[in-house]
C-alpha cells in the first residue's frame, strides 16, 4: 500500500509485488474502507469547528514535512 500511497500506479504496484492488478484494487478497496470505519469511530461527536480542523491538519502536514527530512 505504501508504493499507491508515494503516487504509485495500480500496475506499477501490482508488478512490483508480483500480484494481479486487480488483486492490488481489491487490496485498496478494502483498505479505503476500513480506513473509513476507523475515521468514523475516531471522530465521531467530536463537535470539532472548522477553524480546529484547520488547524490539526495545518500541525499533521508539518510535522510530515519534518519526518521527510
Amino acid at each position: 500500500m505504501a508504493m499507491l500511497v508515494e503516487k504509485g500506479s495500480i500496475r506499477g504496484t501490482a508488478r512490483a509485488m508480483g500480484a494481479d492488478k486487480d488483486s492490488v484494487a481489491l487490496w485498496l478497496k478494502r483498505e479505503g474502507e476500513h480506513c473509513e470505519e476507523v475515521t468514523e469511530y475516531l471522530l465521531r461527536d467530536l463537535n470539532l469547528s472548522q477553524v480546529q480542523i484547520d488547524e490539526i491538519w495545518t500541525f499533521i502536514k508539518k510535522r510530515q514535512k519534518s519526518e521527510a527530512r
